[in-house]
């Protein structure tokens, strides 16, 4: 094929794809031709806090939402506010349970809103346990306070944990009696 030619048939695909041609497929008797969506990315990831990701603004109902490069549905992108305990805890896909208690508003809202039942309560903080539906061992955490920045934490402890003591102490590896800083910072 010489080069006139190969410019007559690359040409009109080049101009194309210049064009937004995304994708096509060629038939018998037609080619079918895919316009390139919108992406919205954040450090190379697909992710939009604001609404879908991946978007055919042509085609009513076409877009995908992820956050920070994981598939998430719209809810969890546009109104966070409105998941509910059983919907977080029921997300068999880790990553995306992450992003949807992150998003909620952290774990500590999440265990009351999965209605955790309080273990115990003590200054230094709080022990939840979350019995879960089809899960061999509940999960339990001690939510405490930094006393330095203000800040809340809530770690998970083993589930043999009964005080928040044994499960402070146990983020430390030291047994209870152990446990005994002068000053906590």
């Amino acid at each position: 094929m010489d080069g006139d030619l190969r410019w007559l048939v690359w040409c009109p695909l080049i101009e194309a794809f210049e064009a937004g041609l995304w994708a096509y497929w060629v038939f018998i008797e037609e080619v079918l031709c895919v316009r390139r969506p919108l992406f919205h990315t954040n450090g190379g990831r697909l992710h939009s806090e604001t609404g879908p990701a991946v978007e055919w603004p042509w085609v009513h109902g076409s877009s995908l939402y992820f956050w920070q490069g994981v598939h998430v549905n719209e809810q969890v992108v546009l109104h966070p506010e409105t998941l509910t305990g059983p919907q977080m805890l029921n997300e068999r896909n880790l990553e995306v349970q992450r992003i949807m208690i992150e998003r909620f508003g952290g774990m500590g809202k999440f265990l009351r809103a999965a209605c955790a039942r309080e273990l115990h309560r003590s200054p230094r903080g709080t022990l939840y346990r979350l019995d879960r539906e089809n899960r061999e061992e509940p999960w339990v955490f001690v939510e405490v306070t930094c006393p330095s920045t203000g800040r809340q934490y809530c770690l998970r402890v083993p589930p043999h944990t009964h005080t928040v003591e044994q499960a402070v102490a146990w983020t430390f590896d030291l047994l209870p009696e152990s446990y005994q800083p002068r000053q906590e910072t």
